[in-house]
């Protein structure tokens, strides 16, 4: 588990965020499958992520677009990678919640 980066937004912002794997990680003969994202906390309504399109023709990237959120609150960003070759990778990141 990698804690990224931390990150601040504005609650009406939307952007994206990229998650890209390379070598000694991930070999030349592998490639990213699929990634789940999750947010905690995890309030209905709250912070909306998507996972924009898996990008293999850049070399092996998740792309995660993120919007919305409550002024005043952090949120931890967990990005689950999994591989075609069985590795699974766990990436995180802090994303502050900060009305200007």
């Amino acid at each position: 588990m990698t804690i990224l980066d931390k990150q601040e937004k504005q609650p009406r912002e939307v952007f994206d965020y990229d998650i890209a794997f390379a070598a000694p990680d991930l070999p030349a003969t592998d490639s990213v499958a699929s990634a789940v994202v999750t947010v905690t906390p995890s309030v209905a309504g709250d912070l909306t992520l998507t996972i924009g399109v898996i990008d293999v023709s850049v070399r092996n990237r998740v792309k995660v677009w993120i919007g919305a959120g409550t002024d005043g609150r952090n949120y931890k960003v967990t990005v689950r990678t999994m591989t075609t070759g069985g590795r699974t990778f766990e990436d995180e990141f802090v994303m502050k919640l900060k009305e200007l």
